[in-house]
């Protein structure tokens, strides 16, 4: 028992490193949300087989959902996340434990404002980005047009030049 439950957590651990690292890599896909079920899933499964001392999975459960999800599927996952953790510890007769369903919910909000933060930082050195192009630009801009100004000045030296010295040319 203790064997399965034990290569059960391991390839739980694995699948949710794996969920935080597509999640925060790169933009969300559907091979996310598949492993995000297997990690639901084993997370569920050894709470519920296991007992309370393993009811504290359904806390990374919650935080793979707020990672990974989009903004509309997070908080219906992480409620029953929470409510399955309360029911495997109300069962067992853990009610002392009953925190670890709120963890479930303060997990997922700060996973979502770390997620918010990435998001804004993201967007902020686009921006930064953005402002850069824009400068180099103006500058190119600004010294077109100052070559421009002594490109016209010294065409119109040399045809003042020009035409003084065709005037002087009928003089002399």
């Amino acid at each position: 028992v203790r064997l399965v439950a034990g290569a059960g957590l391991v390839v739980f651990t694995v699948v949710y490193l794996d969920v935080f690292r597509r999640a925060f890599g790169s933009c969300w896909t559907a091979s996310v949300l598949g492993r995000l079920a297997v990690v639901a899933g084993l997370g569920v499964a050894l709470a519920v087989w296991m007992g309370p001392s393993w009811a504290g999975l359904l806390i990374y459960v919650s935080a793979a959902a707020a990672a990974a999800l989009p903004t509309r599927w997070v908080w219906p996952a992480v409620v029953a996340a929470a409510a399955v953790c309360a029911a495997v510890l109300v069962l067992d007769g853990e009610p002392g434990l009953l925190v670890l369903p709120v963890l479930c919910l303060l997990t997922a909000f700060a996973l979502r404002g770390t997620r918010h933060l990435v998001s804004v930082n993201a967007e902020l050195a686009e921006a930064r980005e953005e402002l850069a192009r824009n400068a180099v630009a103006e500058e190119r801009m600004r010294f077109a047009r100052d070559l421009h100004d002594l490109l016209g000045h010294s065409l119109s030296l040399i045809a003042l030049k020009s035409e003084l010295a065709g005037r002087l040319a009928e003089a002399d």
